[in-house]
């Protein structure tokens, strides 16, 4: 279908199924007198997509005669012709698709997410009802088995004892309305953010193997790299699923995933995998490892900081003024939250009962409570010590409320986006406390080094529970 917007502009809209590498493509484009037009072109092929867009480096023409030979061709053909010999990125990252990982562990989930380029999704602990999920046991026996469905069990109880429990400890906010409408929202709005209250807690002890969905939207060039290496990471599960994913992608991509192999480049990549997939450090608190950020660059910008609104982000440019890498213990829970954060680098933990279960999930039972997940606790570290696995394997087994110590490394723009957006009150609170403490450094080292004051729109209120968590979800619209 073709769509017009502007005297210059037009849409062209294409068909194509790429799963079944079908070789029409039916569209219809209206042709403008205008040399300076805009054609907005979408439906194609991921391969043919990328593939028109590298022509125009070599053939400095519009689109449309490339569109019309695609049509001639057939899907993929074009691609085939030039992509592989061509051999250069900048191609495949102009062509997107998107892979689902569904029924995989929480590691698998955090080996795709790993890089700076992670565009997705992934079901999430704090809006949803894991205990029907199924678990990976890699351990392949009946005492791994059992351990798993023990911690899930555990997750069930004490979810279901959490909701009458927060009920009577957040009462729902009295109000004014008498809109029959209104109340009923209020009402079903506060009733989510009690269920969601107690998920944020209860998470804390699902195990980092239960299983979840996450998608990946990436570009060819990225999914090749991406893959070429996780087909070689230390966790089977995840190795054997990028393997199968590679796979995919050559069934379905041909003439993108054709490229030839090279030996070496796999030992390498085994190499860096078996080594750095994970990074196991201790810092006792909150720090800042290191700070290059420079006041003298910075003072040049001091407009640009000072007079930014509300929702207004930072330009990346400010990247060059310097970089930060900050360090805090943290939940495995929230980290995963934090993780999904871009561009900045962020390291991934190795998951471990070593540095102790996160305080604050115990902080928030009620004291009988509070005894029997303690002894859940203790008697869990106890059976995990009889698993004999590697660490990296072992991690199936941890529960998501054990402490990890992140590592982040990024310019101040991502600082401070992340400072403002999880600061809020609806953010899980164990990830909201060390953004406030960055917030507070941000703003204490401007003051000292650059000479005037940051604006940070963050929230810096102790209050835990709001029912704002209750409109934070995705619902169908009622058709009327």
């Amino acid at each position: 279908m073709n769509n017009e917007t502007s005297d210059n502009s037009f849409v062209v809209n294409l068909e194509a199924n790429a799963l079944h590498r079908k070789n029409a493509i039916e569209f219809a484009i209206k042709h403008i007198s205008t040399d300076k037009r805009i054609i907005v072109v979408d439906g194609l092929d991921p391969q043919d997509n990328a593939m028109i867009q590298a022509v125009l480096s070599r053939d400095p023409k519009s689109v449309l005669p490339h569109l019309e030979k695609l049509k001639k061709e057939g899907s993929g053909k074009i691609m085939g012709l030039f992509y592989v010999g061509y051999g250069h990125g900048s191609i495949g990252q102009c062509g997107h698709t998107t892979i689902f990982f569904e029924n995989v562990s929480m590691l698998v989930a955090k080996a795709v997410q790993d890089s700076i380029m992670y565009i997705g999704q992934e079901s999430s602990t704090r809006y949803l009802n894991m205990s029907l999920q199924a678990t990976k046991n890699p351990a392949g026996t009946i005492f791994g088995e059992n351990l798993q469905k023990e911690s899930m069990d555990f997750y069930e109880q004490i979810l279901a004892d959490l909701i009458p429990e927060l009920t009577a400890r957040f009462p729902m906010p009295e109000h004014n309305e008498t809109d029959v409408d209104k109340i009923q929202r209020k009402v079903t709005d506060y009733k989510k953010s009690i269920k969601a209250k107690a998920f944020d807690i209860a998470r804390g002890f699902l195990p980092a193997g239960v299983t979840t969905y996450v998608s990946w939207h990436t570009s060819l060039q990225n999914a090749k790299k991406q893959l070429d290496y996780l087909t070689q990471h230390p966790v089977a599960e995840v190795s054997v699923l990028a393997t199968q994913a590679m796979q995919a992608m050559k069934e379905v991509y041909p003439e993108s995933f054709g490229h030839k192999e090279h030996p070496e480049q796999t030992v390498y990549l085994a190499h860096l995998a078996g080594k750095y997939a994970y990074w196991d450090l201790k810092y006792d608190s909150f720090s800042i490892l290191k700070n290059t950020l420079s006041p003298h660059e910075l003072c040049q910008y001091e407009e640009l900081m000072t007079k930014r609104p509300e929702y207004a982000e930072l330009p990346s440019f400010l990247n060059e003024c310097g970089q930060i890498r900050a360090t805090f213990p943290l939940d495995f829970g929230s980290f995963r939250d934090m993780q999904r954060h871009r561009p900045w680098v962020n390291k991934m933990p190795l998951l471990h009962t070593d540095f102790g279960f996160f305080e604050w999930y115990l902080e928030q039972l009620p004291q009988v409570l509070r005894n029997r997940a303690e002894k859940h606790l203790e008697k869990f570290e106890a059976n995990l010590q009889e698993i004999k696995l590697s660490r990296e394997e072992l991690q199936n087994y941890i529960l998501m409320g054990y402490t990890v110590q992140t590592q982040t490394t990024g310019g101040l723009p991502q600082y401070v986006y992340v400072c403002e957006l999880r600061t809020k009150q609806t953010v899980h609170p164990t990830f909201r406390k060390p953004e406030q403490q960055m917030a507070t450094y941000l703003q204490e080292w401007f003051k000292e080094n650059v000479g005037f004051d940051l604006p940070l729109y963050v929230n810096m209120d102790t209050d835990e529970f709001s029912t704002k968590r209750g409109t934070q979800d995705i619902v169908k619209k009622e058709v009327i």
